[in-house]
């Protein structure tokens, strides 16, 4: 949405988010729980079942 009725906050929130993802991508190791997991492709490649991952800070 654009215009005088924008959101006043909206860059804001995404300033916090994108900060939020670039710590959680550098700061922790990500590690998929399930290794043979089927993926299905489309535009993008999808786990079947969702993504299991497990999420531990480096060390």
């Amino acid at each position: 949405m654009e215009g005088p009725h924008m959101c006043q906050g909206k860059e804001y929130a995404r300033v916090g988010f994108l900060t939020f993802m670039h710590n959680v991508v550098t700061r922790f190791k990500w590690q998929n729980m399930i290794p043979d997991e089927k993926n299905v492709c489309t535009v993008a490649t999808i786990p079947v079942n969702g993504l299991s991952i497990e999420i531990q800070p480096h060390k």
